[in-house]
């Protein structure tokens, strides 16, 4: 029952992209001039030739674009509070599961962020009965630290560069039947930096202390693990961007590649719809996903 709807919801999301990439296949054909990029003009009277930067540099680093994998480690802060709910699926070696949940968050003083995300779980085991719960409650908050995107820095070579640092703490308030009931904390450093062209380029670094009581163990078991995620934000419009990711982390055997789009409406909202499959080989659900699908739709107030 459960693949039939994952099926269903494919389809619809499938279907809902065609559109919007119908809807916009001509103007994505002729190259938006955005304020990020730098043109030069001849000057039909001098001769001249003059640079115009059209995109004031804060917008360059796409803060309203967010990340799927590492969405709370970011170097960007987003200056509006947001809400973010979505549908997910995840499908393991022996195991898969289904989620809906909710993540928002709010900046205060333009350079520290909080964000907090909670899901409903329906995880399906090979090897044991269906469980669904809630799972445990992930709260992160995040300190701009270097913040070159001011007009101060607009000649630097490093004009757009953003980098914060921040932790989070992963509240064991799920049910352990749905691998839930964990207790994990951990710090971490962002950048983002945009380039002349539109990309922009993201990485982070990362201290986790995880627990780890699951299949391998009935006794509680904490290890510190290294995570690293690189990402990239390619906008093919004004309201129309690629996301790709790559995120690892040492002590579980996860290492996941995901792509997906991100479409802001003219409402405001963007809806968000990303596709990965993991390149290690992991059972039980205790590492990357062998395939990932999500559907999310983010608003900012």
């Amino acid at each position: 029952m459960l693949s039939k709807c994952v099926v269903v919801v494919s389809v619809l999301i499938a279907t809902g992209l065609c559109n919007v990439f119908a809807q916009d296949t001509q103007d994505a054909i002729e190259p938006d001039i955005t304020e990020q990029d730098t043109i030069f003009q001849n000057s039909a009277e001098s001769g001249e030739e003059t640079a115009l930067q059209l995109r004031s540099t804060p917008q360059d680093i796409r803060s309203d674009v967010h990340f799927f994998q590492f969405f709370n480690k970011d170097g960007a802060i987003d200056p509006n509070p947001y809400m973010d709910v979505g549908i997910g699926y995840y499908d393991y070696n022996r195991a898969s599961s289904f989620t809906s949940g909710v993540q928002a968050g709010m900046s205060m003083l333009s350079m520290l962020q909080l964000d907090a995300e909670i899901n409903f779980v329906h995880w399906d085991p090979d090897y044991d009965q269906q469980e669904t719960g809630i799972s445990d409650m992930l709260v992160s908050v995040r300190c701009l630290v270097a913040d070159f995107g001011t007009a101060e820095h607009s000649q630097s070579k490093i004009s757009g560069l953003q980098i914060s640092a921040g932790g989070y703490v992963n509240i064991p308030v799920g049910n352990e039947d749905i691998e839930q009931g964990n207790l994990s904390l951990g710090g971490f450093g962002a950048a983002r930096y945009p380039f002349k062209f539109g990309l922009v380029l993201a990485a982070n670094v990362g201290l986790d202390y995880i627990e780890t009581n699951n299949w391998r163990s009935t006794a509680d078991d904490y290890e510190i693990s290294l995570s690293l995620g690189v990402g990239a934000i390619y906008p093919l419009k004004e309201n129309l961007s690629i996301v790709g990711e790559l995120y690892k982390k040492t002590e579980i055997d996860y290492l996941l590649a995901s792509g997906g789009i991100d479409y802001q409406f003219a409402f405001g909202g963007h809806l968000r719809a990303a596709l990965g499959t993991g390149l290690t080989d992991t059972v039980y659900g205790f590492g990357s996903t062998d395939l990932m699908l999500t559907c999310r739709f983010l608003y900012p107030f």
